[in-house]
Parts: structure tokens; C-alpha cells; sequence
């Protein structure tokens, strides 16, 4: 930018002004409509003063002049600002000449043919008009105003010759005094008004520069952006897939683990032993929440947890939460109530699973800081928006109580009421946590608030479209009764890499009385199908040599009954996605680990052909 903010010409050599040779070259372009006017009235005025013949000549080549001028002007322009200055100004100069010496000529000719006074004022108005033109065209370069003025005067001085003795010479001279005053005071006029579009020029240049260097600057911050979004969304997928990897990696032993001891359980033990085995048990269990509750914050943070979207009895579902922590109510001596108000007795649709989720979180988290007194689960409904009916669902306690400090951070990642309360009562501080993002993932909202003579109410509102009641369905026993025939006969074909899960399944499979032929890995699935005899397969998902999803799929490209065999997803996943996943490529049901022996029956008794009416039993030595 211009510090002093005074005008700035070509002149001063300025980085942002415009060379004097490019200029020049603009001043001297001219439309050819403007050169076809010119050259027309020159040459009327010359034939009206008696020249007709050398007027058409004269205008003929005056125009042609000028269109031949101004191609080459147009040719040299965009190339002007870097073109070398002197020898462009010398080229323009002569040209400027050249054109100045073909507008002189017709007044010069008439003047000397015919000596009558018009032909005087035509001189005089081509001379002056010359001299404007040569104080328009040459204001940056002296050569070229020298140029374009020098032949008006010599065609003056031409003209007059013959009368250029005594007054007649002084009032030559005068005249030439007041022709280079008139140049004069047109090329300061003119640099005046272009030294202030040069000054325009310079600014808008210096503008443009910051400009540009802002644009770059932006481009610059606009990859830093998207080199960041795409680190962003590469970590992401760095985590979901270690999410993936540490789900299956961490269920795998579990499955083993807490399916043997179910197994261990059903065996003979004296009272110390079904002691420690029921131990091992609920430390199972308790890890097995604790593996949830984690996984289930990083699939939220990730936005990996997609709801459904289904009917379901919502009475039911508080019915079934309520019966689930009753003996733990009970051993702690506490009285658990449910009150469900009228209008919340009643089918909708939504995630069963996840509110359930969310009770289970509030009430046991009563039941575990309520050291007496009672819980209390209290809903109700009222109309919401768009048809939908707002559940309001109160877990009302007699226990410890909150203060306001500590509610800040209740619903935050891995945060409880203090530390003393993990040590007291343990837990990873996710539970409420959880809770929360579903229930905004639901549209909802929870808090805490006093209960009145001490404790707390812990509550939250979710929307939910009404629904209609669903079908009931019947339950197949996981224990009792004789297998049935058809079930006995039946062939299942176990493809499992892991030995210990392996020897889960083929233990819990001889206990039912079901052959069965184990495989390590998908590809010798697909060739025990394609060769064997069997009725049902259960599928493990992460194989070595081919997985199960690819083994599925080729299973079911096989021809007849083998490709139509019913096919079990037995894995350690637990992200969501997994079990579409294992529907789109074919398999009919899932089964995710670790399982209990109960939930690997009933699969069974869903799957096998004909197994509803009589259902296989697991063998007890208990």
C-alpha cells in the first residue's frame, strides 16, 4: 500500500504501478468506430474546401492507417508490463508520428492549394486537436509526446511558410507559444486524472496481494482442517477396530471361563467347593459388567450404538427389571416397590434393551447406596409431541443422598459421588454415564434431584411413539424334558479355532445327546457341509485361513439342502453392526459370547429341525 497515500504514476516505478510503455500503449488504442468518424469528417471538411478526390484518397488511407495501427497495438498489449521499456516507448514514438503526420496532411494540402481562410480554420482545429492528442498519448514519456506533437507544428510551419515575414512571423511564433502552453496544460490535466487510476491501480494491487496471501493462508488452514478431519475420522477407525479386536480378544477367554464353570456347577461338589465355584461365578459376572460398561462408553463416544426401533410391553419391561434385583434387595433387607401409573400401562415402540439398560443402571445403583429404608420405581406418561407419549420414570431411595457438589459430576465419565464411595461400594463410576447418552440418544433427558426426609430421586424423561401389543411368545425350557427324536439324530458341525470354547460347546452338545464334528477354521466348514450330512452349524466368526462370514456365504452357494443348512453365529463381537453383519452374509441366527449354557440350548432348540415340541436338556450330577 501507498504509506503517504499520494499519488503514484507509472512514472515513479512503483512494484504496483503499470510500466510506461503499457501505458502508453492503452492511451494510444482507440475503437475503430471513433478512427471511422475521424478520418470521415477530416475528409468532408477536405472535399468540402475543394479536394474531393484527394479527400477519398486521403480517407481511404487515413482509416486504413488506423485499423493497422491499433492490430498491432492490441497485439503488443498483453505482453506490455513485462516488455523491455525504451525500445517499446522508440517503437510508439515513430508510430505516433507516422499517425500525427497523416492527420496533418489533408489541412496542410488544402491550405496550400487554396489559401482561403476556412482552409486556415481547418488547420487551426487539426493542429490544436493534434496537440491534445499528443498531451493525452505522450503524458508519461517526453519522447512521445515529442513524436506526436511534431508534426502539427511542422505542418503549421509548412502551410505558412509564404507569410512568415514580419507580423505575419510573430504571429506564428505566438501561435506556437500557446500550442505548447495548450500541451502543457492538457498533460498535466490528463496525469492528473491517470495518476489517480494509477494510484487506484497500486492499491487494488497491494489489496489483491493480501488477498491472495489470505486465500493462501485459508487454503493453507483449509488442509490443516482436512489433513485433521481425516486423522480424526483414521483414529476413529483405529478405535472402533481396537474396540473390535479387545471385544472379541477379552469375550473369548470369558466365554470359556464362566461357560466351564456353569458346566463345573452342574457337576457333584461338596459345600466348599460349589462355594468357591459359585465365587468364581460371580466374579465372572461382575468383570463381565465391567467389560460391558466399557465397551458400551466407547461404542456411544464413537457413535457406534444404533437403536431400534420395535414394540414392546412396557410394564413387561419394569416387571423384569424388578424381578432381576429383588434377591439383591432382599438380601440387603430393603423393600423394592413399582408403582406404574394408568397411562403408562401400555405397548410402545422403541429399545426395550437399552431402557432396560438404563433401569438396571438407576435401581441397582439404589439398591447399592441404600444401606436401608426402600426403593421405589414410580412412572408415569403425558402427551408429548408429534403423537408421542413423554415417559417419566422416577428410582426413588432412602439411601446416602447426594450433595450439590457432588451431582456435577454423576453423570460424567468414570466419576462417582467421591472416592470414598468407590472404595466402599466399588464400580467404575460409567453406569450413569451410559445412562445419560442413551437417554439423549433417545431424544430424553435425566437428573437427580432431593428426596424429601433424605436419599435421592433419580429420574429421566424419553419420548415415545405408541405401540402395539406384542404377540406372546413362547419361551422354550432351557432345562427339563427328553430330547426328541428327530433331535437326537441330528448332526451339528462346530467350526471354532479356540480349544477352550471348542471344548465348551462339544461338552454342552454330549450332554444334550448331539453328535457332533468339530472344524478349526472356515474353509473346512465349507468342505464338511459340502461332503457331510449335517442338520445345523454353528459358525465362529474370527478364523484363521477363512472366517466365518466368507465361509457362510459359500455354504450358501452350494447346491440342495447343504446350502440351505441353518447356520448359528457363535462370536466373541459385540460392536454394533456385528450381527447384520453376520445376517447379510447368510447365517440365520447369533450368538454372541460368552454365553451361558442355558442361552447355547435354547439356540439350539431355535434352530434344529423339529426341536420345538420336544426340547434337548443339559445332564446335572448335581
Amino acid at each position: 500500500m501507498n504509506p503517504t497515500n499520494e499519488p503514484t504514476t507509472p512514472a515513479d516505478g512503483g512494484p504496483d504501478a503499470p510500466s510506461m510503455y503499457r501505458t502508453t500503449l492503452v492511451g494510444l488504442q482507440q475503437p475503430w468506430p471513433l478512427a471511422l468518424a475521424f478520418s470521415g469528417l477530416t475528409a468532408l471538411a477536405t472535399a468540402a474546401l475543394g479536394l474531393p478526390l484527394f479527400a477519398l484518397v486521403w480517407g481511404t488511407a487515413s482509416f486504413a492507417l488506423d485499423l493497422t495501427l491499433q492490430a498491432f497495438y492490441r497485439r503488443w498489449l498483453p505482453t506490455a508490463e513485462n516488455a523491455p521499456q525504451e525500445p517499446g516507448l522508440t517503437r510508439l514514438a515513430v508510430l505516433a508520428a507516422l499517425r500525427a503526420a497523416m492527420w496533418i496532411v489533408a489541412p496542410v494540402s488544402v491550405v496550400l492549394t487554396t489559401r482561403d481562410p476556412a482552409a486556415y480554420a481547418f488547420l487551426a482545429l487539426s493542429v490544436g486537436t493534434l496537440a491534445a492528442t499528443a498531451g493525452a498519448v505522450g503524458w508519461v514519456s517526453r519522447k512521445v509526446w515529442i513524436a506526436a506533437a511534431a508534426p502539427a507544428a511542422m505542418g503549421a510551419v509548412v502551410a505558412a511558410g509564404p507569410s512568415l515575414l514580419g507580423l505575419g512571423g510573430l504571429g506564428l511564433a505566438f501561435s506556437f507559444l500557446v500550442f505548447m502552453l495548450a500541451c502543457l496544460l492538457i498533460i498535466l490535466a490528463t496525469e492528473r486524472l491517470i495518476a489517480g487510476a494509477a494510484n487506484d491501480r497500486t492499491q487494488t494491487n497491494a489489496a489483491m496481494r493480501e488477498l491472495r496471501s489470505a486465500l493462501a493462508k485459508s487454503e493453507a488452514a483449509e488442509q490443516q482442517l482436512f489433513r485433521a478431519r481425516d486423522e480424526a475420522e483414521a483414529a476413529n477407525r483405529a478405535k472402533s477396530q481396537f474396540l473390535a479386536n479387545m471385544s472379541h480378544e477379552i469375550r473369548t477367554p470369558m466365554n470359556g471361563i464362566m461357560g466351564m464353570n456353569e458346566l463345573l456347577l452342574r457337576t457333584r461338589l461338596d459345600a466348599r467347593q460349589r462355594q468357591y465355584v459359585e465365587t468364581i461365578r460371580s466374579s465372572a459376572e461382575a468383570l463381565l459388567l465391567v467389560i460391558n460398561d466399557i465397551l458400551d462408553m466407547s461404542k456411544l463416544e464413537a457413535g457406534k450404538v444404533e437403536l431400534e426401533h420395535i414394540d414392546f410391553d412396557l410394564p413387561g419391561l419394569w416387571g423384569e427389571v424388578i424381578d432381576l434385583l429383588s434377591p439383591l434387595a432382599a438380601e440387603k433387607d430393603l423393600e423394592l416397590q413399582c408403582r406404574i401409573e394408568a397411562p403408562a400401562k401400555r405397548a410402545f415402540v422403541g429399545d426395550p434393551k437399552r431402557i432396560r439398560q438404563i433401569l438396571l443402571n438407576l435401581v441397582s445403583n439404589a439398591v447399592k447406596f441404600t444401606p436401608q429404608g426402600s426403593v421405589a420405581l414410580h412412572v408415569d406418561a403425558a402427551p408429548g409431541d408429534e403423537g408421542r407419549v413423554n415417559i417419566r420414570a422416577e428410582v426413588i431411595d432412602t439411601g446416602i443422598g447426594v450433595t450439590d457438589e457432588q451431582k456435577g459430576r454423576l453423570f460424567q465419565n468414570f466419576q462417582q459421588a467421591d472416592n470414598s464411595t468407590t472404595r466402599r461400594f466399588g464400580g467404575t463410576g460409567l453406569g450413569l454415564a451410559i445412562s445419560r447418552q442413551l437417554v439423549e440418544l433417545m431424544g430424553g433427558r435425566i437428573g437427580i434431584s432431593d428426596r424429601e426426609g433424605g436419599g435421592s430421586v433419580f429420574w429421566f424423561e424419553i419420548p415415545l411413539a405408541p405401540g402395539v401389543e406384542p404377540a406372546a411368545s413362547v419361551t422354550a425350557p432351557a432345562d427339563g424334558g427328553e430330547a426328541g427324536a428327530m433331535v437326537a439324530d441330528a448332526r451339528v458341525l462346530l467350526a471354532e479355532d479356540n480349544d477352550t470354547n471348542a471344548l465348551l460347546a462339544m461338552e454342552i452338545l454330549r450332554q444334550l445327546g448331539l453328535p457332533a464334528h468339530r472344524v478349526a477354521d472356515g474353509h473346512e466348514a465349507t468342505k464338511a457341509v459340502a461332503e457331510g450330512d449335517f442338520d445345523l452349524v454353528l459358525m465362529d466368526v474370527h478364523m484363521p485361513v477363512m472366517d466365518g462370514l466368507e465361509a457362510t456365504r459359500r455354504i450358501r452357494a452350494l447346491p440342495g439342502r447343504a446350502g440351505r443348512i441353518p447356520i448359528v453365529a457363535m462370536t466373541a463381537n459385540a460392536m454394533s453392526g456385528d450381527e447384520e453383519a453376520c445376517r447379510q452374509a447368510g447365517m440365520d441366527d447369533f450368538m454372541s459370547k460368552p454365553f451361558k449354557p442355558v442361552e447355547f440350548v435354547q439356540v439350539l432348540a431355535r434352530n434344529l429341525p423339529d426341536a420345538t415340541d420336544a426340547q434337548p436338556s443339559l445332564t446335572s450330577q448335581a
